[in-house]
């Protein structure tokens, strides 16, 4: 019995050396790395719970190859090169046509999506699901979630922003921190576009119904969300209406101001405010005093589970803008 007893301790003291060894082991390359501060280095999409599929590589490790691979570093730079032309495309479409308050955004985004297709298949380059690229020698690439962490602010320039002009509401323009990806994907989150120096409002409108307004050329309906965390996703649809309860015309919304319709993007730095937003739709007759606001709803395969409870707003009060002076 005492030999048993002995030999057990013997193993366990042996699997002991194994496991420390083995810790050890991996500690080291976990710094030789630098990875050790990375919680999600096997996810691709956090946000999803998605982890990189078999056989695809992170745009970011596909990078470093680039730095010594001279396959890579040409196909990485025609990738690149080609996403910053498809995007340089849609923001010139956008600060176009978005002037208009006539103009609906799907619109935009599908001309800017055709465009995007043609340079990529101009450039042998495939776009898959889930933000990935075939390159020309088959390798697969995705973005990752390590992009998230390299942003260009860009000043979002379509719309008026600081405008003080009577007869509609104030909305300064944000910054872009980061543009929609061309490949967009609802279900990995380092495709959607990234704002921060959003329009806020004082408390006292969190948790008010939105309110409707009647505009010289359109119907704004100003819409307020608390930001409670410094991270917050938003995911506005190009279905939304305004109902006139009466006769049950439905006025489908045209705009989101500064930001696009029927996809997911962030908005960051926002903690414990606010958040206004401003949509545009067609202008209401003069003998509509209440309308009923329907929001679309997020398609159930694009669906995050914390998603906001849906909700319906009716009878909302059809409101008049005061105007400014009159100078002669």
């Amino acid at each position: 019995m005492k030999t048993m007893k002995d030999f057990r301790r013997a193993m366990l003291f042996m699997a002991l050396c194994v496991t420390c060894l083995l810790g050890a082991k991996a500690a080291n390359i976990t710094n030789d790395n630098n990875e050790e501060d990375d919680p999600y280095k096997e996810f691709v999409s956090p946000q999803w719970g998605m982890k990189c599929p078999e056989g695809y590589i992170r745009l970011t490790e596909y990078k470093k190859l680039a730095e010594t691979d001279a396959t890579a570093s040409k196909q990485y730079e025609k990738l690149v090169n080609t996403m910053s032309k498809a995007k340089a495309k849609r923001q010139k479409l956008m600060k176009k046509q978005l002037k208009k308050v006539t103009t609906r955004t799907i619109n935009v985004e599908t001309k800017a999506e055709k465009y995007a297709n043609r340079l990529f298949k101009r450039a042998k380059i495939e776009m898959m699901d889930l933000g990935a690229y075939r390159l020309p020698d088959g390798t697969i690439v995705i973005e990752d979630d390590k992009s998230e962490k390299s942003y260009v602010k860009i000043p979002v320039q379509w719309q008026k922003g600081t405008d003080s002009e009577a007869g509609r509401p104030y909305n300064q323009a944000p910054i872009l921190e980061r543009d929609m990806s061309p490949n967009y994907s609802a279900h990995n989150e380092q495709t959607w576009p990234v704002y921060t120096d959003v329009q806020t409002v004082s408390w006292g409108k969190y948790g008010d119904q939105p309110e409707v307004f009647r505009g010289k050329d359109c119907t704004y309906v100003v819409v307020y969300n608390g930001g409670l965390h410094y991270h917050h996703w938003f995911h506005p649809c190009s279905d939304s209406k305004l109902v006139d309860p009466e006769t049950g015309t439905q006025y489908m919304v045209r705009q989101l101001e500064h930001f696009p319709l029927d996809k997911y993007f962030w908005v960051h730095n926002v903690t414990n405010q606010c958040i206004k937003r401003v949509f545009i739709y067609p202008l209401l007759p003069e003998h509509v005093k209440t309308v009923d606001y329907i929001p679309g709803k997020i398609p159930a395969e694009e669906k995050l589970g914390n998603a906001s409870p849906y909700e319906e707003y009716h009878g909302l009060e059809v409101k008049t803008l005061p105007m400014g002076k009159v100078i002669y």
